[in-house]
């Protein structure tokens, strides 16, 4: 996991005050050097965790700016394949603007997102069946297209485009095996270090 802290990003860019993620303007130069960070590192197949500051406060166009922007340059395999950002420690505020950001565009995004209390949720706009794979991944840690099929009573072909979505959405990571039934795509959630969810 690549951990990116945003407080010290926002020092780089000479914004004093990093609790306060606010503006379109701040938002563009925190971006630029959060890329810059991201290609150094180069983390490909492996989320990359964003460490919001302590009692931080985003506004819409701030989120517009860096997270959405970049999340944006995920779904496209900007930065490589395999990726997936967390947001670790949004506040109740920053993740309620985070959301209007999303709806106002009427972007079809989710974000992975670790509360400050340590829960884990999946906020943006996401399908209420999606919604449920993805819970049920994070209970058993790794599913393949059959399980889910077998567990959910779905058909093969619509367990596998569940599956596929939440991958295409940078939520959740894949590897896959050689089986006597040819190649088969084993589904993991992003490691969240302890988190629990809502």
């Amino acid at each position: 996991m690549l951990d990116i802290n945003l407080g010290t990003i926002c020092s780089e860019v000479g914004i004093g005050n990093s609790a306060l993620l606010i503006t379109r303007e701040k938002g563009q130069k925190v971006y630029i050097e959060l890329v810059k960070h991201i290609q150094v590192s180069d983390p490909a197949n492996c989320p990359i965790r964003i460490i919001f500051p302590e009692n931080q406060l985003m506004d819409v166009s701030f989120a517009d700016e860096v997270v959405i922007r970049l999340q944006e340059g995920l779904n496209k395999d900007a930065f490589g394949e395999g990726q997936g950002i967390i947001l670790y420690g949004l506040g109740d505020d920053s993740i309620e603007n985070l959301t209007a950001a999303v709806k106002l565009q009427k972007l079809k995004i989710a974000f992975m997102v670790i509360k400050q209390t340590g829960q884990w949720d999946c906020i943006g706009q996401l399908e209420q069946n999606l919604r449920e794979t993805l819970d049920l991944l994070f209970k058993q840690g790794q599913l393949t297209a059959p399980d889910l099929a077998r567990q959910l009573g779905l058909a093969v072909n619509t367990a596998s485009t569940r599956l596929k979505r939440l991958y295409d959405m940078h939520l959740i990571r894949r590897d896959f095996e050689i089986t006597e039934n040819g190649l088969q795509y084993i589904y993991m959630f992003w490691p969240l270090e302890e988190s629990k969810h809502d």
